[in-house]
């Protein structure tokens, strides 16, 4: 016999004998289950009536009873962003007899305000404007001065834009300072009322025409700085600042009561809107309909945003005066 046939027998008679080895141990190991289980059903088969008699005696044991002050849930997490239930609760908003700012409603209102302005008083209507006469020239209404002498009104503010297009060119602060030059502080009805101060009459048609100067201090020299209100803007067709706008005192709307600059924070306008004291009197294309129409912000000339600037308005002179 070869040698090959020896180690194929040899191999195939390990093989036969673990297979019979784990059979025994197989068949050993089965009948032990049933000697584990016999106990634990024992101790089932005593532990039951002896439940049963529990549940069915009338003096079984009851488990203790829990205090009712005791926390239901005493592990519980924190949430921060619980509300406390001991915090008082809120009281309603008001939403009648809400008192609203003073805002003059008819230009009857307003000659009376420039009487009792022109004898330094403030008018009887309560939040009516503070009037303060600080010489015997100049008034102070609000935050607007008004010089009686020199005709000229005052209005503080701060730059607002120093690109892009422009339809306003001062707003206040709660307006459309996304397309103006300027915010102004205080209110567009005080600016009306220093105004009818200096002699001005609001005109809707063919209005009194008006000089913008603005005055501020370069923040780079420290130096005094005046120049024309044209000069910071730029004709988006001509590519070139203009000379002298003809600027009208319009004199705004008046709307439920108020006046329409107040409500629409609206103090100078470059296009035709009702709700501007003062309106140029030219017609502007609108700018969001072309490249070349309207006008935009001289970047070149504008100081830096937020700088600090008053807007002195005057009456317009005449093309000889500097």
């Amino acid at each position: 016999m070869s040698r090959q046939v020896l180690i194929a027998l040899t191999i195939l008679g390990l093989a036969c004998q673990s297979q019979e080895d784990r059979t025994s141990k197989t068949s050993a190991s089965a009948p032990q289950a049933p000697k584990a289980a016999a106990p634990a059903q024992a101790a089932a088969s005593q532990e039951a009536p002896q439940a049963v008699a529990q549940k069915t005696s009338p003096t079984a044991a009851k488990p203790p009873a829990v205090a009712s002050n005791a926390p239901l849930n005493p592990v519980r997490k924190r949430n921060r962003f619980a509300v406390k239930k001991d915090r008082p609760a809120l009281p309603p908003a008001p939403t009648a007899n809400r008192p609203k700012r003073f805002s003059p409603g008819s230009h009857a209102k307003f000659n009376e305000l420039k009487d009792a302005a022109s004898d330094g008083q403030s008018g009887e209507d309560k939040g009516a404007p503070r009037i303060e006469r600080l010489d015997e020239d100049r008034v102070k209404v609000g935050q607007i001065i008004a010089n009686r002498k020199t005709r000229e009104v005052i209005v503080p503010g701060h730059v607002n834009m120093t690109t892009g297009i422009l339809e306003y060119y001062a707003v206040a602060p709660q307006g459309k300072t996304h397309e103006s030059v300027i915010t102004y502080d205080g209110f567009a009805s005080h600016v009306h009322l220093a105004l009818l101060l200096i002699g001005m009459e609001p005109k809707p048609q063919q209005a009194d025409l008006l000089d913008l100067t603005l005055s501020w201090v370069d923040p780079y020299t420290k130096k005094r700085m005046t120049t024309a209100s044209g000069q910071w803007m730029v004709d988006r067709k001509n590519k070139s600042t203009p000379k002298r706008l003809p600027w009208g005192f319009t004199g705004s709307s008046f709307w439920n009561g108020r006046y329409a600059g107040d409500s629409s924070h609206c103090l100078v306008s470059l296009i035709q809107d009702a709700n501007c004291t003062i309106v140029l009197q030219d017609q502007v294309e609108n700018p969001y309909q072309g490249d070349n129409m309207g006008y935009e912000v001289n970047t070149k000339l504008i100081p830096p945003r937020r700088t600090p600037v008053s807007l002195i308005i005057t009456p317009k002179r005449s093309p000889e005066t500097p």
